[in-house]
């Protein structure tokens, strides 16, 4: 194999919560992870020329600034391969919006040099290495429906949810995850997700009792900073959304539909709404691979 393209799934947190601050800075959370369609594309290809690396759609960096980049640098050095490839990112995921496209990026990166290179790396290899390049990276390396404890890095997974379809709203601002943690306080989170009951009503798919756990705890934090998103919430629901909650540290809004037709009507309201608006659905993997 000489060439191949990996689909990178972006992700959403069903719930969130965060527990407490670590002595080494980063903060021990609990979280429901789960991956959905709307993917970076990376085409990745043998070279007889070095190692190059491009960005296709956005303004990003493409050397190690860049967390893709650095999972190639950090693949290629573990498994003492000479980095022979060319990688192209096409940029689909929006930045800056909770959906974890930089961790899933890098996560691709990881599982198509690996694939490329006939394998040359066991899973648990992969997984340290997703682990040394951020809290993220792990689960983006597996995917589907996972649960989170620690910085993110330890998972626990968790039964297939349906593939039920989502709408989401990236509105027009750019959230900083770590300007976010330093705005919680977390002795005066007034309202926690119970995760457990979550995945109580989750094991016997009662969506009714599942929404009722859909908590982040940063929409506080964030919708405090952007009072609108209040509103565009609630004209998500009033659209005939099942649900809408916000992913990660935001700004990015997503609402749980039930049919294609709820999510057709939902979708025609988020793209009246400042930002940008996607249709997407529940994935239960987080990399697939087509051969080029």
């Amino acid at each position: 194999m000489s060439s191949l393209i990996v689909e990178a799934k972006a992700k959403i947190n069903l719930a969130l919560d965060v527990i407490e601050r670590r002595s080494d800075g980063y903060h021990n959370i609990l979280t429901v992870m789960q991956s959905i369609s709307l993917s970076d594309r990376l085409r990745l290809k043998k070279t007889k020329s070095g190692f190059s690396f491009r960005v296709l759609h956005a303004r990003l960096p493409c050397d190690r600034r860049n967390l893709a980049y650095r999972a190639a640098e950090a693949y290629f050095a573990f498994a003492n391969t000479a980095p022979d490839v060319e990688i192209v990112l096409e940029k689909r995921i929006p930045l800056s919006a909770g959906l974890g496209g930089g961790s899933a990026d890098a996560a691709a990166v990881l599982v198509g040099l690996n694939r490329l290179y006939s394998g040359k790396m066991e899973g648990s290899d992969l997984m340290k290495l997703a682990q040394e390049l951020g809290s993220d990276v792990p689960f983006s390396l597996k995917g589907g429906t996972m649960l989170a404890s620690g910085r993110g890095e330890k998972l626990q997974e968790l039964s297939p949810l349906p593939k039920m379809p989502i709408v989401l709203l990236k509105p027009p601002y750019f959230v900083s995850t770590q300007r976010a943690y330093q705005k919680l306080q977390i002795d005066q989170i007034s309202k926690r997700p119970n995760i457990s009951k979550l995945l109580q009503e989750a094991s016997q798919n009662n969506w009714a009792g599942i929404v009722k756990e859909m908590i982040n705890v940063f929409e506080e934090v964030t919708f405090a900073t952007y009072p609108e998103l209040a509103s565009f919430k609630e004209k998500l629901c009033e659209a005939g959304a099942l649900h809408v909650f916000m992913t990660g540290s935001g700004p990015t809004l997503v609402a749980l539909t039930e049919t294609e037709s709820q999510s057709d009507r939902v979708f025609a309201e988020a793209f009246k709404l400042p930002g940008q608006a996607y249709q997407s659905v529940l994935s239960h993997s987080g990399q697939e691979i087509a051969t080029v």
